[in-house]
């Protein structure tokens, strides 16, 4: 899931940083990962947390500062699709780290501001995406960037607007066609 990237890549730079994952994993899992911060010299500064419910998540979200994306594209679904994160992660004020799959990188190119992009497995490729929040200044313009977004553009209110117009187009379309049939 690209979780080994993250904690490799928070062992490669030089300012410390938190790393916290949120939802059930098993046990096994945790462990592995856990092994791996191990290894990268980074156990201590990796947190796992439980699910929350979903009035409470974008709160939790918020708490952080940089939200991680990292579809592997090892499947053409995982490749194209971009999950819920994507949205959610400007709408709490995060910058966004993701793997430039082809899905992720059309949603985030032009995006520069508050985004960047890693190829799957390069752990160095996303702590240098990461390196350019390290300065306070980057990353509060960077968030803001995101949550500007959010508001202005990648929400329902703006996206119902375009699905109300394209069935409003073919309700239209339907209707005239109706009537020349009579």
């Amino acid at each position: 899931r690209g979780l080994q990237d993250a904690i490799r890549a928070a062992g490669l730079l030089d300012a410390p940083v938190q790393l916290h994952f949120r939802g059930g994993l098993p046990d096994e899992v945790e462990r592995k990962l856990t092994s791996v911060a191990e290894e990268s010299g980074v156990a201590d500064q990796l947190h796992f947390h439980p699910q929350v419910p979903p009035d409470e998540l974008l709160a939790r979200t918020a708490e952080h500062d940089v939200g991680l994306a990292l579809e592997q594209g090892h499947t053409p679904n995982r490749a194209l699709c971009v999950t819920n994160k994507l949205f959610y992660y400007p709408l709490a004020g995060l910058a966004v780290a993701a793997t430039d799959v082809p899905g992720q990188r059309r949603l985030l190119e032009g995006h520069a501001a508050f985004s960047g992009l890693y190829d799957p497995g390069d752990p160095e490729g996303l702590a240098a995406v990461l390196r350019r929040w390290t300065d306070c200044d980057a990353l509060t313009e960077a968030k803001t960037s995101a949550l500007e977004i959010a508001q202005t553009t990648w929400n329902w209110e703006q996206e119902r607007k375009k699905l109300v117009d394209q069935v409003s187009r073919v309700l239209a379309a339907e209707r005239s066609w109706l009537l020349e049939k009579e």
